[in-house]
């Protein structure tokens, strides 16, 4: 049986290409396209959204798992880009894209945690979902010490 894990709620707004996405509990966040594609920046672009699905479920996933460890991870702090790569023939895309994570681990951590959280990085539920489509996922990480 299939399970419905998250719920979100979208809306345009405006004459362009702005949207309002509200979640379960109805808190909102904007998306818009770039200027150069007809929109006004308004918001968060898809890929953007599509990246910060990526960072935030990685940090929840690296957090909880070292706190249940009883580890001293202080702060995830995070930047992720994603590359368009492969060919394209007009709209379509044909290849397997790229996202690159630049994930530092802030906290009293030793060299044994600190590879079991990059391993741990590429088991957040959002990274094996994106695994299983076109898209690879690059890590890098390293500590800063808080």
């Amino acid at each position: 049986m299939s399970e419905i894990l998250r719920q979100i709620h979208l809306r345009t707004e405006g004459p362009a290409y702005q949207s309002v996405i509200t979640n379960a509990t109805g808190q909102e966040l904007r998306a818009d396209e770039p200027s150069a594609l007809g929109g006004e920046d308004a918001g968060f672009l898809p890929f953007e959204l599509l990246s910060a699905a990526l960072a935030s479920c990685t940090a929840a996933t690296l957090m909880m798992f070292a706190r249940r460890h009883g580890w001293e991870l202080a702060e995830v702090v995070m930047d992720v880009r994603y590359v368009r790569t492969g060919e394209r023939e007009g709209n379509a895309h044909h290849g397997r894209d790229l996202m690159a994570r630049d994930i530092v681990l802030k906290g009293n951590i030793s060299d044994e945690e600190m590879e079991r959280l990059t391993a741990v990085a590429k088991r957040c539920p959002v990274a094996k979902v994106l695994e299983g489509a076109s898209i690879e996922i690059f890590d890098q990480v390293r500590l800063e010490q808080a």
